[in-house]
Order: structure tokens, then C-alpha cells, then sequence
């Protein structure tokens, strides 16, 4: 009697640990699938987001580039400016700078 009791209650604790592990092998192939496609979602969110930071920023090179270029042709054209990179020696007015 006692040995059929015993049977019984192992029985019961095998199939609830059974059941247990089922569960829990079910909830951690959920998560790993869930994590998996985050995983790739959230690179590929991060792709597109450092592509356009670039994008910003070669936009603004390419426009500070071009304000370079445009004042350098500007001061080349400028017959004030090319008359003071002609002189030689000293500019007189302190708060003037020399281009040699």
C-alpha cells in the first residue's frame, strides 16, 4: 500500500515537473524568436538612422564647402582686396591686418 502511494505521488511531481519544463521551454522559444526579430529590426532602425545622420552632414560639408568657394572668388575678383595683397610692408591703421 505504502509502495503504491509513493508510485503515485512521484508520479504526480514527474508530471507536473513535466509540465513545468514544457511551459517554460515554450515561454523561452517565444522570447528567443521575439528577441530575434528585435535584435534584427533594431539594427536595421539604427542602419537607417546613422545613414541619414551622414547624409545631414555631407549636406552640410558640401554647403560650407561651397560658401568657401564662392568667398574666395568673391575676395579674388575684389580689386580692394588684391590692391592690399600687392602692398608691401606694413598697413599704418593698427586694426588692420597685413596679406602677404
Amino acid at each position: 500500500m505504502k509502495i503504491s502511494r509513493l508510485m503515485k505521488k512521484k508520479s504526480i511531481v514527474f508530471k507536473w515537473l513535466t509540465s513545468y519544463l514544457i511551459l517554460f521551454m515554450l515561454v523561452l522559444s517565444i522570447n528567443v524568436f521575439i528577441y530575434l526579430g528585435m535584435d534584427t529590426t533594431l539594427k536595421t532602425e539604427i542602419n537607417d538612422e546613422n545613414t541619414f545622420m551622414l547624409n545631414a552632414t555631407l549636406r552640410n560639408m558640401d554647403n560650407v564647402l561651397k560658401n568657401v568657394k564662392n568667398i574666395s572668388v568673391e575676395l579674388s575678383k575684389n580689386s580692394d582686396i588684391q590692391h592690399i595683397s600687392l602692398l608691401k610692408g606694413k598697413i599704418s591703421n593698427p586694426g588692420s591686418m597685413s596679406i602677404s
